[in-house]
């Protein structure tokens, strides 16, 4: 799994599947990590001009597949990205036209208190899963 927003953050990782599976720094060219109005997580857009940058998860079990699915926005898609080593990765594309997505996410787009309340919501998010 190539991820680019708060996926990257081993803290969100932790807080969803109780572990950070190994990964190693990727980008994806053609790609840019946007932000989104109003939310704190980007969403993967096609960018000619970019280089997304990320981790690619190995090793990730079914069941870990299946929370991080459960997990992102149902607006999402799910795309093959070739990264800039050649790898073919999975990655959750935001299905948005790239002009209307201005804005470049980084994971400083979230302030202390917006992290706090984010893992917050990823723990409550994992609760609710587990019933």
């Amino acid at each position: 799994l190539f991820a680019y927003g708060t996926l990257t953050i081993d803290a969100v990782m932790h807080a969803l599947l109780d572990r950070v599976p190994p990964s190693e720094v990727a980008t994806a060219p053609g790609w840019r990590a946007a932000g989104l109005p109003d939310l704190p997580y980007p969403g993967l857009v096609v960018d000619p001009t970019s280089n997304a940058w990320g981790r690619l998860y190995q090793d990730l079990t079914e069941r870990e597949c299946e929370i991080l699915d459960a997990f992102e926005n149902p607006k999402y898609d799910i795309a093959q990205v070739t990264l800039s080593s050649g790898a073919k990765a999975l990655a959750y594309v935001w299905p948005a036209d790239p002009p209307a997505l201005t804005t470049t996410w980084t994971v400083g787009c979230i302030d202390a208190e917006g992290m706090e309340d984010y893992l917050a919501m990823c723990a409550e998010f994992r609760q609710d899963w587990e019933e």
